[in-house]
């Protein structure tokens, strides 16, 4: 889920061990919260009669990765209008090759509602030309409609809606600037990509595997009944678009541009990408990356650094701290 405008954290107390002689007594390990309950019981046995993930329902968790399902988008402080709806790039067929690079094979949607990824970071530089003075873009790595909702349901013990915006969290319930509500696209340009790090140059442009989104297996919105499970991890033979990774999707939010599930900020080509931080930086704006994971991992690295793959994490680094690196040899990153 993608909102666009904290999480405090704590250090983890630690007890004196006891001492050689003392007996330690008898612990559950079963937690006695009713959620968290229904959470280890499911995650031991394998099995959940209230829900699970992946296209397997026998099975707790069959799927643990990236999905190709519709991603929720909270804005406040600007609307959507510009890019969802009639403006959405997925009822153009020129707007999608420019997007993608091709037209991918059902995708176009003359009905569609949702937009794509990039229209994430054309809000951001629309914010700043409309004279924001601080633009926060909050990625919160696998929350999406199903799973807020089902938050918005245990903290008010209530099933308050079944589509849309929904109510029962803060975010949701928020009214103290303008506020809108919509859902995007997160397929990659393509999947497959080889890549030489030390070179910083890519072995196959365009990899094995193409993106897109056909809206008659994946839905039309993200509460809409799955027609086609295996479709939306890209198992499906017959539709196998391929599923966005968080290097790609965050270089997609950044930078506005599509790419190769493993890239960081650089293009289906090879070339390196500009994020919108490093834009405005040049402009006198101070900025910056708040993460709660280290910072050479894909989704934040995509604030600031480039490089042809997510596992360079020395590289990364040394581009998120401002030293030299094999994507800036000569030059750093400011």
């Amino acid at each position: 889920m993608i909102m666009l405008g904290w999480v405090a954290s704590g250090l983890p107390s630690s007890a004196a061990e006891p001492p050689p002689t003392a007996t330690v007594p008898a612990v559950s390990l079963r937690p006695t919260d009713r959620f968290a309950r229904l959470q280890w019981d499911a995650t031991h046995t394998g099995t959940a009669p209230w829900g699970h993930w992946g296209d397997q329902p026998g099975h707790y968790i069959s799927w643990s990765n990236h999905s190709n399902r519709l991603v929720p988008v909270y804005t406040f402080g600007i609307g959507l209008e510009g890019v969802a709806g009639e403006q959405s790039p997925y009822r153009s067929e020129d707007r999608l090759r420019a997007i993608y690079g091709q037209l991918p094979q059902h995708t176009h949607n003359p009905a569609a509602d949702y937009f794509d990824q990039t229209d994430v970071h054309a809000l951001q530089v629309a914010a700043a030309a409309a004279g924001k003075r601080r633009i926060i873009l909050m990625i919160f790595d696998g929350l999406d409609w199903t799973t807020t909702r089902t938050a918005a349901i245990a903290l008010s013990g209530n099933v308050a809606y079944d589509s849309g915006r929904g109510t029962g969290l803060s975010f949701q319930d928020y009214a103290g600037a303008q506020t809108a509500f919509g859902f995007c696209c997160t397929s990659p340009a393509n999947d497959g990509t080889k890549v030489d790090v030390d070179a910083q140059a890519l072995e196959n442009p365009g990899g094995d595997k193409t993106g897109g989104y056909d809206v008659s297996m994946g839905g039309a919105t993200p509460w809409d009944p799955i027609a086609q499970a295996t479709y939306l991890i890209g198992r499906d033979r017959y539709r196998p678009h391929a599923v966005c990774d968080s290097a790609a999707s965050a270089t997609a939010f950044c930078s506005g541009r599509k790419t190769y599930n493993d890239a960081i900020n650089v293009d289906p080509a090879g070339g390196q990408v500009e994020p919108i931080a490093r834009t405005l930086q040049k402009q006198g704006w101070a900025v910056g990356t708040v993460t709660s994971v280290p910072i050479p991992h894909a989704t934040p690295a995509c604030g600031y650094a480039n490089n042809v793959s997510r596992d360079d994490y020395q590289d990364i680094t040394r581009d998120m701290v401002g030293l030299r690196s094999v994507s800036h040899r000569g030059e750093p990153l400011p």
